[in-house]
């Protein structure tokens, strides 16, 4: 799977600047989470809820960071 990080955007009403993009290399299934900033502690804990906790664990992870 891939990851990345798009933003920053103008504010939402939920305070969200960011979005996490995540993607599966062999199904090419999307995912875009909105964060509120791009701490590494933001982004696992939305990668656990949105990500490992429907499909289980990535056996690759990719990242531009």
């Amino acid at each position: 799977m891939a990851l990345d990080i798009l933003g920053p955007f103008p504010v939402t009403t939920k305070g969200n600047r960011y979005v996490l993009v995540l993607m599966d290399y062999f199904t090419k299934w999307p995912e875009a989470i909105p964060i509120p900033d791009q701490e590494a502690s933001t982004v696992a804990e939305e990668l656990v809820r949105s990500w490992i906790s429907c499909y289980g664990v990535p056996m690759i992870l990719h990242s531009d960071q």
